[in-house]
């Protein structure tokens, strides 16, 4: 499981719940894969936090995105969830309204041609955006197609991009996966992960540029 913190967890908030991990007996938890990002986004003129899910199960694959209420961690979060598979080619692009206290806040997303990498990890490599509007200003934009999603949602660009302050990933099933973040401001950079199992004992390898460490 790879976790990068690009900043001091918020206080007063939780992440959404996990599966429990596979091999526990007492669970009857389906496994599944996941990628939970939470950003920080200027929604009128307060930052809120938005929750980014991406989860993958052997017969779901869906998003959903949580932002924060007016009153912070004492108001339940306005949530939407776009389900990948295994609905129908329309139900993947969409827009739905969210009310966040007396805000509107508008949610489009595309991702009807998608691409996903051949590792199992839910969230999308290209191909795709998901775009949160507020007051005519696109306060989050995940994907590479920027462009389409200016034009369909008709907002302009915030002067104040969204900040990622948490990365999770959970893993199910491979022996290694691989991911990207970006550390301090710098470059982005490819983490390699590898779960190495010899003599029943179980260890881990983590490839970051040109180095390999043992965990």
């Amino acid at each position: 499981m790879e976790e990068t913190n690009t900043n001091s967890p918020i206080p007063g908030n939780n992440l959404p719940e996990e599966s429990t991990a596979a091999g526990n007996s007492g669970s009857k938890t389906t496994p599944q894969c996941s990628v939970i990002i939470v950003y920080k986004a200027k929604i009128g003129n307060n930052l809120r936090r938005v929750t980014v899910v991406w989860n993958k199960t052997l017969i779901n694959h869906s998003l959903s995105i949580s932002v924060d209420g007016s009153g912070g961690s004492c108001d339940p979060p306005s949530t939407c969830r776009v389900d990948l598979k295994p609905w129908p080619f329309w139900s993947k692009k969409g827009f739905k309204s969210l009310d966040i206290g007396n805000q509107r806040v508008d949610l489009y997303w595309n991702l009807r041609h998608a691409k996903f990498s051949g590792g199992g990890c839910p969230e999308p490599t290209g191909s795709y955006y998901v775009a949160l509007v507020s007051g005519e200003e696109v306060v989050l934009l995940l994907g590479d197609l920027k462009k389409k999603a200016y034009k369909r949602t008709k907002a302009r660009p915030s002067l104040d991009d969204a900040k990622m302050v948490l990365k999770k990933e959970n893993v199910f099933g491979k022996r290694s996966f691989s991911t990207k973040a970006r550390f301090d401001g710098g470059k982005e950079s490819m983490i390699l992960w590898w779960i190495i199992r010899y003599q029943g004992l179980v260890g881990r390898m983590r490839k970051c540029g040109s180095e390999l460490m043992e965990l």
